[in-house]
C-alpha cells in the first residue's frame, strides 16, 4: 500500500538546493528574468540577453547544481515541460518573428538535400 509513502520530486529538490546557494539562486534569477519574464523595454524576448544569462549561469554555477537541474527525472509531462522551460526557455532559441511558409519553402528549395 502507498499510504504514508512520500513521493520524491528530484526536480523540486534541485530547485530548492539551488535557491539555498547564493550564487546559484542569484544567477538562476537573472536568467529567469532575462528569458522568461517579459520586459517592457526589450519586448517579450531578447534572445541575446537570454543566451548571455544562460551561459553565465552554466559557466559560474557548480555542476552539482546545474546537473541536478538538467538531469532530474520527471515522471509526468507537466514536470518535463517545466524542466525544459526552466533550462531551455523558448526565448533562448525562438526568433521574434516566425518565418512564413513561403520563406521556408525558398530555404528548402535552395538546399539540395531538402529538395
Amino acid at each position: 500500500s502507498e499510504v504514508g509513502m512520500t513521493t520524491v520530486n528530484r526536480c523540486l529538490d534541485a530547485a530548492k538546493a539551488c535557491n539555498v546557494d547564493e550564487t546559484c539562486q542569484k544567477l538562476r534569477t537573472e536568467y529567469v528574468s532575462a528569458c522568461i519574464a517579459p520586459s517592457a523595454r526589450a519586448g517579450p524576448c531578447n534572445r541575446a540577453r537570454c543566451n548571455k544569462a544562460l551561459r553565465k549561469f552554466f559557466d559560474r554555477v557548480p555542476p552539482d547544481y546545474t546537473h541536478e537541474l538538467l538531469f532530474c527525472p520527471c515522471s509526468d509531462t507537466a514536470c518535463a515541460e517545466r524542466r525544459r522551460q526552466t533550462i531551455v526557455p523558448a526565448c533562448s532559441y525562438e526568433e521574434r518573428e516566425k518565418p512564413n511558409c513561403l520563406a521556408q519553402l525558398r530555404v528548402c528549395e535552395a538546399d539540395y538535400v531538402c529538395k
